[in-house]
């Protein structure tokens, strides 16, 4: 009887691992999917920002004249009279 107890207990903390063993397994593959889900939305978001960061460098880059430089544009909009930049 006392061997055939141990044996039960025995049989019994085996298939308490198993489970446990198939709740990590589950665990895993369920956070494996996220990452993987994430890096799909990364690689996304990547692409897009690529895309509009070109996008404003060809703009930055064109060769036409947009109008007054910067300096032109704070003289002209001063409203100080006998103000001088």
């Amino acid at each position: 009887v006392f061997v055939s107890g141990i044996k039960l207990r025995e049989a019994n903390q085996q298939q308490q691992f198993n489970r446990n063993v198939e709740d990590i397994e589950l665990w895993l593959y369920e956070r494996r999917q996220d990452l993987e889900d994430s890096l799909q939305q990364f690689s996304r978001d990547v692409d897009e920002i690529e895309a509009w960061i070109s996008e404003k460098l060809q703009t930055a880059t064109d060769d036409e004249d947009y109008g007054d430089t910067l300096a032109a544009v704070q003289v002209t909009s001063c409203s100080c009279p006998g103000h001088f930049l």
